[in-house]
């Protein structure tokens, strides 16, 4: 059975991508996705329609709609007339969520993700996982350097969004998680503390009854035998067309 991962800040979708592609040794997927949570309305869409392709290959029915449909040879209407595209749409749709994460959503994003854990039956003991990128805005290099003279950029609410990523692992608890930024947070620094530091930190024990030991992807060790710069992920090194850090 694929172990259901909760994607947070997901944007488009690239670690829910990540995750919900990899297979294991029988070819099966090793994680699905129970629920997304995004604010844009466009990458919501984007997070739906990836969903709607798993499930389509997945099943090996209704897939060539999909190809039909992103070349322009199908419109919406004509899909949703064929039952299997619009069966796996719907359920896609139902696990992406239209949020934007804040102290002020939080009665909703917790009951949001206490349904979908319900749905799968996940109980304490249950395995899954927590995944998410907090936004980068105020951590990374480019950001920064915009509002090098904006006398606001401290009050950026988007410096203690990832906050809302430790709400969640004190409320519900999973078994692991998963934090990615920009490389930029190694340097970000906020009332002259520093961010990455700080949110170890917090990551570490997120409340008075929970407590989490914090790894690198690409070193071995705990967080406190490691130097920041030991939890890079340089994609170069791992077989990926590109230079992005994070």
């Amino acid at each position: 059975m694929a172990i259901p991962i909760i994607d947070l800040f997901a944007g488009p979708g690239g670690l829910n991508e990540g995750f919900s592609s990899f297979k294991g040794h029988s070819g099966e997927p090793v994680f699905e996705t129970a629920a997304s949570f995004e604010m844009d309305a466009w990458a919501c869409q984007t997070l739906a329609m990836r969903g709607t392709y798993r499930r389509l290959r997945q099943s090996g029915v209704g897939l060539d709609q999909y190809y039909r449909l992103l070349r322009g040879r199908a419109t919406r209407t004509e899909l949703e007339r064929d039952p299997h595209f619009q069966a796996a749409w719907n359920a896609s749709l139902a696990e992406v969520h239209q949020v934007e994460l804040g102290p002020e959503t939080r009665d909703t994003s917790n009951e949001l993700i206490r349904n979908a854990l319900r749905k799968r039956k996940i109980g304490k003991d249950s395995t899954w996982a927590l995944v998410g990128g907090p936004p980068c805005q105020a951590y990374s290099l480019a950001g920064r350097s915009r509002r090098t003279k904006d006398a606001s950029f401290e009050r950026d609410k988007k410096h203690f969004l990832y906050r809302e990523y430790l709400n969640i692992l004190a409320e519900f608890s999973p078994p692991i998680f998963v934090m990615e930024n920009v490389k930029g947070l190694l340097s970000s620094r906020h009332a002259g503390s520093r961010m990455f530091e700080r949110i170890l930190d917090d990551l570490s024990a997120p409340s008075s009854a929970v407590g989490y030991s914090i790894r690198s992807f690409t070193m071995p060790g705990d967080a406190a035998d490691l130097e920041p710069d030991d939890f890079v992920i340089r994609s170069e090194d791992f077989g990926i067309p590109q230079r992005r850090h994070r």
